[in-house]
């Protein structure tokens, strides 16, 4: 941003248009990073147990992999871009697949999980399923909310996303629908005079 405003400085007397070109940008630069900071900001709590370092939503190949190589037999589904994600979204969108996975591993390790990441222009949508084990006790811990799975719904509706975590069917289904963008009419925008 600073390359951005200095460039236009330099050039302003000579060349106008450019200079206006390069506040643009920076303008525009200010604006992403002030949208990434909300996001990061919201995702943060002041009351969580330390987290470990976020991991883009780019990883979840990576996460899903290092699952199958502990014995977790997931499939794992996707369509769109990953890296279109912003990195708020792009954050719990990893969030929230290792989540559901260390449930699935944690009461469920003999069940196939089945992981979908579909990006749009508009949201990402991440289901994870797996069918809910036979043994009674572990079904039961699967249909009672943790403090994971909160965390997890109050970080997507942070971002103005909505969050599910539900046992029927035979199936326990953890279901995210979360933007890629701030909401507009969010925007941190500089005042007009």
């Amino acid at each position: 941003m600073l390359l951005h405003l200095a460039g236009a400085r330099t050039i302003l007397g000579q060349d106008p248009s450019r200079a206006e070109a390069a506040l643009r940008q920076a303008e525009d630069v200010g604006r992403k990073g002030m949208d990434d900071l909300r996001e990061a900001l919201a995702l943060m709590r002041s009351h969580s147990e330390p987290q470990p370092p976020v991991a883009p939503a780019t990883a979840v190949t990576d996460l899903v992999d290092r699952y199958r190589q502990a014995g977790l037999a997931v499939e794992l589904d996707v369509d769109g871009d990953l890296d279109a994600l912003r990195t708020g979204p792009g954050i719990v969108v990893h969030d929230v697949v290792r989540e559901a996975l260390t449930n699935a591993a944690k009461h469920a390790a003999d069940q196939p999980v089945a992981v979908t990441v579909a990006v749009d222009e508009q949201n990402a949508v991440v289901t994870i399923a797996n069918p809910t084990p036979a043994r009674p006790e572990a079904a039961a811990a699967l249909s009672t909310p943790g403090h994971g799975l909160r965390g997890l719904a109050e970080r997507v509706s942070a971002l103005g996303g909505r969050f599910d975590a539900d046992s029927s069917a035979g199936a326990f289904v953890v279901t995210a629908e979360i933007p890629r963008t701030l909401d507009p009419t969010e925007r941190v925008t500089a005042p007009t005079s």
